[in-house]
């Protein structure tokens, strides 16, 4: 039996009254899982459908009573607020870099685990008013339900402190599982990278070792480059 009815219901309980009942955003990535399993809620990633919808909404945002602004990373487009009542952080997030959107089925299927790839979209339906979909893939549903940590096959290098590597340490101190054979794609990927990294010149060769820990410890250092983003795109 899918989650998704109650995923969908604990969703709008959660968060009827707090987000803004308008259909330019859509919610999505690790919310999901810790909604389900009454984990801790530490932020929300609020994604505008495009550039004009994030201007509305940061606008809509910043006049808020109940919200708190807190800081912006401009590189990523990020706004943070927090709501005062549950001191929960909401991150308003611009869907796409520069001049570059993606409809929000291709955004959430560049995320690096199955289990951040449902979406919440405002329908204002009663009795739940935000849909809560699976549609990269249904079995995403499951993996949260049994708490299966699955590499998608695409890698996440937002910043120092959220990217694959740190994400998947997080998981797993939550009790989420990846089994041996997505763990060794997520390192088969990440040397991928490392070699794209070295032909562009971001870091040198001698700073990829032979076994995964030094590996993943190059791969953190490449995430602090400033051509980090491009050779990102290049290799994937």
């Amino acid at each position: 039996m899918s989650i998704q009815p109650s995923l969908q219901e604990i969703f709008c309980q959660r968060f009827n009254g707090i987000l803004p009942p308008t259909t330019n955003y859509f919610v999505s990535g690790g919310i999901f899982p810790r909604l389900f399993h009454n984990l801790p809620i530490r932020d929300v990633d609020v994604f505008a459908l495009n550039h004009d919808a994030h201007k509305e909404l940061l606008s809509e945002w910043f006049m808020r009573e109940n919200f708190e602004y807190l800081e912006a990373e401009s590189k990523v487009c990020v706004y943070r607020f927090r709501h005062k009542e549950t001191n929960i952080h909401f991150d308003v997030i611009k869907n796409g870099l520069e001049d570059h959107e993606m409809n929000p089925l291709a955004f959430i299927q560049r995320f690096d685990f199955t289990i951040c790839r449902i979406m919440a979209k405002f329908t204002g339906h009663y009795p739940y008013p935000w849909s809560v979909t699976s549609e990269a893939a249904t079995s995403d549903l499951t993996d949260i339900a049994t708490k299966k940590l699955k590499f998608s096959g695409n890698l996440l290098f937002g910043s120092e402190k959220n990217n694959t590597l740190s994400r998947l340490l997080k998981y797993a101190k939550l009790g989420f599982e990846i089994s041996d054979y997505d763990y060794e794609l997520v390192t088969e990927k990440i040397y991928s990278f490392l070699k794209r990294a070295v032909e562009r010149g971001v870091i040198q060769q001698a700073e990829i070792g032979l076994t995964r820990y030094d590996e993943q410890a190059a791969a953190e250092r490449v995430v602090n480059s400033n051509t980090i983003h491009e050779v990102f795109d290049e290799a994937f």
